[in-house]
């Protein structure tokens, strides 16, 4: 089954913050950021440590979005999940704005499969 949808159906703030938060995920889930060859060359610049592919997590990124006092408002675009009821891949642009100005862009993957609670 294939379903594509665009525009901002996802959604962040202090309430996403904190549902993303408490989710139950396995102990080895973890969030990679990988920037463009063009976009690490920019990051390098300022900051010759910077890593190309850097390993986060959800609790980290709940934190921020639940504890901020800044206005968070990401843009999804190009949404498309391939999905047969059991796992599902989910592909998507967006534009992370921060205070009303764009912070950050790029594309997102998840790789997600239904367990036994749904």
């Amino acid at each position: 089954m294939e379903r594509g949808f665009s525009g901002r159906q996802l959604r962040c703030g202090k309430k996403g913050g904190l549902a993303v938060g408490k989710t139950k995920r396995g102990k080895g889930t973890k969030w990679l950021n990988a920037l463009t060859d063009s976009a690490y060359a920019r990051v390098q610049a300022k900051s010759p440590t910077a890593q190309k592919v850097r390993v986060n997590n959800y609790r980290d990124f709940a934190k921020l979005v639940s504890t901020t006092t800044k206005s968070f408002d990401p843009e999804h675009s190009n949404v498309v999940i391939h999905t047969d009821g059991t796992i599902a891949a989910v592909y998507f642009d967006f534009v992370f704005n921060v205070d009303g100005k764009a912070n950050n862009r790029g594309s997102e993957t998840w790789q997600l499969v239904k367990a036994d609670e749904g």
